[in-house]
């Protein structure tokens, strides 16, 4: 995954950054986020770390919605025919 995440974000320092991924974001800023839709696919490598940021908004009092699609990889959304 660090692969990945160093072709995206070319300067490491960005890595860092909120902005980024809102994971490292302050639980001030995301108690602020409106109601989230989640769609994470059972087979994809970051299943759990898309159902915890799930579990991370609502217990900051966020409405979400995280649907977990059996089977499905990371690339279900480019198999929509």
């Amino acid at each position: 995954m660090t692969w990945y995440r160093d072709m995206y974000l070319t300067n490491p320092e960005d890595s860092k950054k909120w902005t980024a991924s809102p994971n490292l974001a302050s639980k001030d800023v995301l108690a602020k986020s409106p109601p989230v839709w989640m769609g994470v696919s059972e087979c994809d490598i970051l299943c759990a770390e898309g159902m915890a940021y799930a579990e991370l908004l609502r217990g900051l009092g966020v409405d979400v919605e995280c649907v977990v699609y059996p089977g499905s990889t990371h690339s279900i959304l480019a198999l929509d025919g």
